[in-house]
């Protein structure tokens, strides 16, 4: 009788292992791609970005300049403050009234808009944008860091509008609302979420300035003006380039102490004018 040939067991099972990962893989990627393009609703454009960017992150591939065959898949969000209601969408024409939190009840129309549901908006706005884009853990923008030298990479979350009729006043305490607020079913404040360490072991939300100075975790909200939910990539190119030095070149530390070397990720909101200042490449 012959025995069995366990080394051709063994192959056999390694074929149908091979087979079983390729259909599975293929079965992955039909999904991702499906999901690209189903996003009918917010919160399924937020898992369909999410998804998107993750994807994007996990197939770029190179050595200085990394490029990846999928593109991001993430829609802008658009928000519009009224008096009495605050609409939402995927497009300025098709928003719908969303509900807010006013007094001790949820509604969709309230009796004058206040710092209180503005400032509870814009958190959510911020904590969406943020949780698009991985929470600052993944590399973000592959796609967009083409050659050496160093650039600001932005994609626009959220379009935020106060409409002509809302009374003007300034709104000046969105991050003690942060800090004061828990993101429903979590366990942890806004603020505590914001100001996650990202991949670069910085505050993805307080260490971003405005041309004037002020914190964009501490920005005004002037009900005259429009407003920009962000996330920012720097890509520090020729200093990220040159760290081999330090290592390759006795006194390579003068080299790359004259650039910086860290890259960074921020979220945050802006006045719309700033925008273009802020941005060499704009991702959407």
């Amino acid at each position: 009788m012959n025995k069995p040939n366990i080394n051709n067991k063994r192959g056999n099972f390694s074929t149908v292992m091979t087979l079983i990962l390729i259909v599975v893989s293929a079965i992955v990627i039909i999904l991702v791609l499906t999901s690209f393009n189903i996003a009918n609703t917010l919160e399924e454009a937020v898992k369909v970005c999410r998804l998107s960017v993750i994807t994007q992150s996990a197939t770029s591939v190179g050595i200085i300049d990394k490029d990846s065959p999928f593109n991001i898949n993430c829609d802008k969000r658009y928000v519009n403050f009224y008096n009495t209601r605050v609409d939402m969408g995927l497009s300025p024409e098709n928003m719908h009234a969303i509900s807010v939190d006013y007094g001790s009840r949820t509604t969709k129309k309230f009796t004058e808009l206040n710092e209180y549901v503005t400032n509870q908006v814009l958190a959510e706005e911020l904590r969406v944008c943020k949780l698009e884009f991985s929470d600052g853990k993944l590399d973000i923008f592959p796609n967009e860091d083409q050659g050496l030298r160093d650039k600001n990479i932005c994609f626009v979350c959220s379009e935020i509008n106060f409409e002509p009729g809302v009374k003007k006043q300034t709104f000046t305490h969105l991050k003690d609302y942060t800090k004061n607020t828990m993101i429903q079913q979590s366990g942890i404040t806004y603020y505590d979420y914001l100001t996650e360490q990202t991949r670069y072991n910085e505050s993805m939300w307080e260490q971003a300035v405005m041309p004037d100075g002020t914190e964009y975790s501490d920005i005004p909200i002037d009900t005259s003006k429009n407003y920009l939910v962000y996330v920012q990539r720097y890509k520090y190119g020729l200093g990220r380039h040159l760290k081999w030095l330090a290592l390759a070149i006795p006194g390579g530390n003068m080299i790359t102490d004259l650039v910086r070397t860290t890259d960074s990720v921020t979220v945050g909101i802006t006045p719309s004018k700033y925008i273009t200042n802020m941005c060499d490449v704009q991702a959407n």
